[in-house]
Order: structure tokens, then sequence, then C-alpha cells
């Protein structure tokens, strides 16, 4: 298979396999001609015998206009009562039943959709919207695969060691260990000791480039932040390599979010000041209208 050339050998391959009396599902061949870059431009239906399995291939012939499949299936015709079988009418139903082909090709694949691995590239955010996941478009098509395969799994160890280290390796690739009960250094102010831990890089993939790095490293550093109980403090070690900003620890970061700055909390310039004091003098008698600076 791997020795095929490009729409060079493909239908000779699968001719040979044909002549051999090997039965193709139709499946399996169209995927095949899909990777290999062929389009099926016709594709006309012949009536199995009791030995020949329903959507098979039958013969494959190579056209200008692509690829033109027969393919073993019952015409709709053969439904119909034998009064009304005629030539005519099997032509006219063809033009139905090959607009339903796909259809029943969906149908018959339908099982493959809930499977990570076989289903379709767009189907791998609609899985993962069942646990309520969304991913970054940094994160590889197959590592997203891989974590929608062990929800199930991962879900019974959310909040442990385990979790992170298993939920960064599957995401980034990256092995990183976990060293509990870590002392931080002073920037990170007094920090329970209990409930701080530190993370370093064990096993890292080849990178192509210094930038590719950078930003694996930065989504470990985001999984780490996202996924550990909100009561903990991460550290990253030097193994790490952050662009011009240094990991941050959810102290840091809840207080920002309570942060909330009034304006009466600003103190005003001195020209503010001026013009302030004016207006003030100016309105002193009007008890109606409040001003907020």
């Amino acid at each position: 298979m791997q020795s095929l050339r490009k729409n060079k050998d493909v239908v000779v391959y699968i001719k040979s396999l044909l002549n051999e009396g090997m039965s193709l599902p139709y499946y399996s061949v169209a995927k095949l001609l899909k990777v290999y870059g062929y389009v099926i431009s016709d594709i006309r239906f012949i009536e199995p015998s009791n030995r020949q399995d329903r959507l098979t291939i039958s013969s494959i012939q190579e056209r200008d206009d692509g690829v033109a499949l027969v393919i073993f299936e019952k015409s709709w015709a053969n439904y119909l009562p034998i009064v009304y079988r005629n030539e005519t009418l099997e032509n006219f139903l063809y033009g139905f039943q090959l607009s339903m082909f796909k259809q029943v090709e969906i149908v018959d694949k339908m099982e493959e959709l809930f499977i990570p691995e076989k289903t379709p590239d767009d189907f791998v955010a609609w899985l993962a919207s069942w646990f309520n996941i969304s991913f970054s478009n940094e994160i590889k098509l197959e590592n997203r695969r891989k974590v929608i395969y062990r929800l199930t799994e991962l879900y019974g160890m959310k909040g442990t060691k385990k979790y992170l280290v298993e939920m960064v390796k599957l995401l980034t690739d990256i092995v990183i260990d976990i060293e509990e009960r870590a002392s931080f250094d002073n920037e990170y102010g007094d920090v329970n000791k209990n409930l701080s831990f530190l993370v370093t890089i064990v096993k890292e993939p080849m990178y192509h480039n210094a930038e590719e790095e950078k930003r694996l490293h930065a989504i470990v550093k985001n999984i780490i932040e996202k996924e550990k109980p909100i009561f903990t403090y991460a550290q990253f070690d030097n193994s790490f390599i952050f662009d011009k900003f240094s990991p941050i620890s959810v102290e840091e970061v809840v207080k920002e979010k309570e942060k909330t700055i009034y304006i009466d909390d600003i103190e005003p310039s001195i020209e503010e000041k001026e013009d302030n004091k004016l207006k003030e003098d100016k309105n002193l008698d009007d008890d109606d209208e409040d001003y907020y600076y």
C-alpha cells in the first residue's frame, strides 16, 4: 500500500484484487481513492448473487473526470411488484437510488460517529461538547481524540496528581512530574506548603523550532492552571521556557479577578482637583444633582 504512487497504481492495484476474487467493500475502496486524490465521478449498481455481499465493488474504471465504480446492490425496481419491473422504470428509479446512496452510506457507518478514533474530524468537537469540553486550536487533532477516548477514566481521577500528568501527556505528548508540598520562592509570597506543588518536564517530543517549544510549554501551564484544584498553588521549574512572562500562582489570579477599581478610589491630579473645586462652588446650592469622578 505504501509503495503505491498517487494517481498511478491505485486503480491497477484495486483491479488486481478484484481479479483475485477478493470482496472489497465500497467504503474501504472509496477511502483509499480519496487518500490518493481520486474523485468518484460515477456509480452504477448491479444485481448481486447469493454469494456476493451488497455494497462491494464489482468493477472499477478510470476516466478523464474521475473513477467509475460498479457496485453490487439491488435495484429499487426489485422491491416493486413483478408487473412493474422493466428497464425503463429501473433507469428512472436509478437517479433516486443514486441520490440516496450517500445517506445510506452515512447510516451504515453511524456507529463510527461515536468512536473517537474513527469519527470524522468535524465530529471531534461535537463529541467533546457532550462532556462540556472545548479544545484550543493549538491542540493537535490526534491528541483531542485521545482525551475523548479516555474521558470516562479521566473523570474519576479529576483533581489528582495523576489526572494532571495524564491530561498534559494526552494533550501535548509532554511527560511531567509533580512534586507535592513544594517550597516556593519569595516572589510567590506566603504560600501554604501543603497546598503547593512543583511541575517539572521529564520527557518532551522533538520540536521543529524554539517557538513550538515555547508554545507547548505555555499550553502545559494553561492546562495545569485550569485543571488543578482552585485552592492549590503551582510552580514551574527551569525546565519550562516561557517567553517574556513568568508563571503566576492562583492566589495572584484570584486577587486580580477580585480587584475592582472604583472611580472614587482614583487619586485625581492637581488640575482635576482645581476643576472639581470650581464645579463644587458653582453648584453648591444645587441639591438635586450629584457628581462622581
